[in-house]
């Protein structure tokens, strides 16, 4: 025993310096903006899989359009190393590509021109990732529903999108569109993003594929889909005498007049939202809101709200108030995090904390200001374990806590209290939100909205809180 315990220490010693060097360089292919990240910049991807539930394996293509920023004759993609790359198409010719952790480096024949569109095609295949992340359950999601059908999903904010599908994986570069070409089993509904073009049954009528249109910016993780033996409820929101919105609502196992009940709380909540920031800013595409295994997720125009259609706001605050916070707090997210979006992980606050503050203006506007100093104070008391702005280009793992959440929520609370104006204070939200829609920002540029609304400098106030 002692010699397998000196051993093991031997082991672990001799091999420490490899593994921390190992982590920190791969958090840093992954976060940094290298020259051959920078050198261009994504316009487009056009996703395509097959989803084999059987196997739990995907395989398919992603051919990435892009504009080059500075001439180049090599860039970096990412994907993790546990997938496999068949090949990578360049004008009909296969490139060359070496891969390095979860990252690849393609060279090209030639240097590409300045300002010209360019695409690759990069097929490949495997088994992603399950149970990642800090709670263990970030990843692909192979799941059964009560009658054992397929129950299949995909979250992946913390670990980065090339989890499952390679891409430029970095916050700051957003494709300006996309198309998601799913292959499933002809059996099982596909919900993905943005607007449904076709279907197309296999001509064994075994398989059919769902083409969806994205027409709008939208970061890496948040392209997702849905697959199960899901049921349809439409929600219609009327907006003024003539006008009227539809939001789609999905499910599973629930009889129809408990999805009715919980779905319904929706129309409120993004009336909410509309009147204090503006408009939902993908009318133009769908509102979708989707029931599925996993924790919820604010993917855009079909967010997912969980696995429980909860009438409640499930004990995450000390006071129980029948508002449904998994649903707000999602449905924020369209607002803040998907319409504006960080541009870095660094940043992410300018997600969790906005969505986590919508919270409690909500619980606010329903249940009055004594419930939501309550919860304010109560967040206020929560253990601060790291930094709400987290260190740029390192793909800091801001989700190792619940600090963006509730301390990103309660910077703003205490700014609001400073601030002492509630008129100035939503102009800035507002201002903030419709300023930077479909773009990236970074904390900086919040900051300096608060600036300008207050005509004062709230520059040390607020780096204080989030340092």
């Amino acid at each position: 025993m002692k010699n397998i315990l000196k051993n093991f220490c031997y082991f672990f010693l001799t091999n420490l310096f490899y593994f921390t060097t190992f982590g920190q360089n791969q958090r840093e292919l992954h976060g940094a903006l290298s020259p051959e990240r920078t050198c261009f910049d994504v316009t487009f991807y056009h996703l395509s899989l097959r989803i084999l539930p059987d196997k739990e394996y995907i395989q398919g293509s992603n051919k990435i359009v892009f504009k080059v920023v500075k001439p180049t004759n090599k860039i970096q993609l990412d994907l993790y190393k546990n997938l496999s790359i068949d090949s990578i198409v360049f004008k009909q010719q296969h490139l060359i590509f070496e891969r390095k952790y979860n990252a690849f480096f393609i060279t090209f024949p030639d240097s590409l021109p300045l300002n010209t569109p360019q695409e690759v095609t990069v097929y490949y295949q495997g088994k992603p990732k399950t149970n990642q992340g800090h709670y263990q359950d970030t990843g692909f999601h192979w799941n059964e529903d009560r009658n054992g059908n397929p129950l299949i999903g995909v979250s992946c904010e913390e670990t980065g999108a090339s989890l499952w599908y390679p891409n430029k994986d970095h916050l700051s570069d957003e494709p300006d569109s996309a198309r998601l070409s799913w292959t499933v089993p002809s059996e099982l509904e596909c919900i993905s993003n943005g607007l449904l073009e076709r279907t197309i049954l296999s001509d064994d009528k075994k398989e059919k594929t769902w083409h969806w249109k994205v027409q709008n910016p939208i970061n890496n993780y948040n392209i997702t889909f849905y697959i199960g033996k899901y049921k349809r409820l439409d929600l219609v929101i009327p907006i003024d005498s003539t006008t009227t919105r539809k939001v789609e609502c999905y499910y599973y196992d629930e009889p129809l007049e408990k999805a009715k009940s919980y779905f319904s709380n929706a129309a409120q909540m993004i009336l909410f939202c509309e009147q204090l920031f503006g408009e939902y800013p993908y009318w133009n595409e769908k509102f979708a809101i989707v029931k599925a295994p996993y924790r919820g997720m604010e993917h855009q125009t079909c967010i997912n709200i969980g696995s429980v259609l909860a009438p409640n706001d499930d004990g995450y605050y000390p006071i129980s108030l029948p508002y449904n916070r998994v649903l707000i707090h999602e449905i924020a997210h369209e607002w803040w995090g998907n319409a504006v979006s960080a541009g870095d992980i660094a940043d992410i606050w300018l997600h969790e904390g906005f969505a986590t503050y919508i919270e409690l203006l909500y619980i606010e506007y329903l249940f009055g200001k004594d419930n939501y100093q309550t919860i304010v104070r109560y967040l206020k008391d929560s253990p601060v374990s790291n930094n709400v702005l987290g260190k740029r280009h390192t793909r800091d793992n801001m989700f190792r806590s619940n600090t963006i959440y509730r301390r990103g929520a309660t910077i703003l609370a205490e700014l609001r209290e400073e601030i002492n104006n509630d008129t100035i204070f939503l102009d800035i939200l507002k201002t903030f939100q419709q300023r930077f829609k479909h773009k990236t920002v970074f904390t900086e540029d919040f900051i300096a909205v608060v600036n300008e609304k207050t005509n004062k400098d709230f520059t040390k106030f607020l780096m204080r809180r989030l340092k």
